[in-house]
């Protein structure tokens, strides 16, 4: 088996648009980045192929959740988001809970098939 290897954000990005991947930036509040520096580190991964973040997230606020929507419409990104589900030691994060419109996915598979 191959071992573990640990990619910083850059190396992420890089490695799964080589691959054929949508990537995004997961959970942007857990960054601890916000305003100028996090759009620093959109800029940043956008230019490595960066597709989308995500925006919607059990663990966030509705405004936090529009200042994301803003930061995607700023950059031409797409928006992802998901229940964060790791299983039913979280029950409050449900598998389906939480996620993107059909609009939003269509958006998804679209970049995917470019």
């Amino acid at each position: 088996s191959e071992p573990k290897k640990e990619l910083n954000a850059l190396e992420a990005v890089r490695f799964i648009k080589s691959i054929g991947g949508v990537a995004s930036l997961a959970h942007p509040k857990l960054t601890g980045l916000s305003g100028g520096t996090l759009e620093k580190l959109v800029v940043l991964l956008k230019e490595q192929g960066l597709d989308a973040v995500e925006v919607y997230y059990p663990e966030q606020t509705q405004n936090e959740t529009e200042m994301y929507k803003k930061l995607c419409d700023k950059f031409g990104l797409l928006y992802t988001g998901g229940s964060d589900f790791h299983g039913m030691n979280r029950p409050e994060t449900l598998l389906g809970a939480k996620g993107i419109s059909e609009i939003e996915l269509e958006s998804l598979k679209n970049r995917i098939l470019m």
